[in-house]
């Protein structure tokens, strides 16, 4: 999440906030596994004083993601990093919750997914969701960003 966490800092995030009047980013991180393995990747809804600022800020830090993924030595697909606009409230919440209430996609399973399984007597579906465990002990899975939390708690 590296990528991710580049493209929210630094001087051309403080300008991107300035311009597009971004107000922040609410992130969740989702975690799937399929015949490649784990998969890591990041759910974010950019939010700002205008639909226009938070579509502006949006593609922004999709770039600035993708730079950071490619300068760090990481193939990166044309599917990578999707920017789509969400303006109801339920939209947003089902968006962040998918790998929670997913049904396994194909070969892919979430955590929750590989839970079920592990409970209906698969060991390999338990030792993978132990290993999903240890892989989030300790981390967030879902944050505010700072300035969106202090904006939202005057």
């Amino acid at each position: 999440m590296r990528g991710w966490m580049a493209a929210r800092s630094g001087r051309p995030f403080r300008r991107l906030k300035a311009k597009c009047g971004l107000l922040g980013v609410v992130t969740v991180i989702d975690l799937t596994h399929g015949p490649n393995g784990w998969h890591v990747h990041a759910h974010a809804v950019v939010i700002a004083g205008t639909a226009a600022g938070a579509l502006a800020s949006a593609s922004a830090l999709e770039g600035g993601y993708l730079r950071a993924l490619t300068k760090s030595g990481v193939a990166v697909s044309d599917t990578a990093a999707r920017v789509r606009s969400v303006y109801d409230p339920q939209g947003m919440a089902r968006y962040f919750s998918k790998s929670w209430r997913l049904p396994a996609k194909g070969r892919e399973e979430t955590p929750l997914n590989l839970l079920e399984r592990a409970l209906s007597g698969s060991l390999e579906a338990f030792e993978l969701f132990l290993e999903a465990v240890e892989a989030f002990r300790g981390k967030k899975r879902g944050v505010v960003s700072p300035a969106l939390s202090r904006a939202l708690w005057r």
